[in-house]
């Protein structure tokens, strides 16, 4: 089968335009997945300063409360000031842990989404490539489509 200039150009630039929408969505999703990975080193770093500051809280609440029953007269090693301390440390530990697993947990969630768009990219370039593959065949003859 012969096919003027006109139409051997149109194929070749109909499969050319399919590989390059196929590398530029590679582009695209390295490109997403680079900004979630970003995201999550971010959402880490935000966890482990939240958890310090939370640390830090604790330790204050818990040295005013030692200064408030000391000047009460009672003492700090009063059973029911002893059981308040303990309350107000494990409180606090239990709220500064929990930050940081939700950071982390943040964490986890952005880079399996990066690694999604990763994947995506690349399963856009292999369908590029398939899609070119099949552009020339079918406008160089050869191969039917059997859609």
């Amino acid at each position: 089968m012969q096919f003027d200039s006109w139409q051997k150009f149109g194929t070749t630039l109909s499969a050319t335009s399919s590989l390059m929408m196929g590398y530029y969505a590679e582009d695209e999703g390295d490109s997403v997945a680079e900004r979630l990975r970003w995201n999550a080193t971010n959402a880490r770093a935000v966890a482990a300063r939240e958890y310090e500051e939370l640390e830090l809280k604790k330790v204050l609440v818990l040295s005013r409360a030692r200064a408030v029953a000391g000047a009460s007269g009672g003492g700090v090693s009063d059973p029911t000031v002893v059981k308040i301390l303990a309350n107000i440390e494990t409180e606090g530990e239990l709220q500064a842990l929990n930050r940081l697993w939700t950071g982390e947990i943040e964490y986890s969630d952005f880079m399996y989404q990066a690694a999604v768009a990763k994947s995506e990219g690349g399963a856009a370039k292999t369908a590029g490539w398939f899609s070119a593959f099949d552009t020339l065949l079918t406008g160089f003859g050869g191969y039917k489509k059997f859609t």
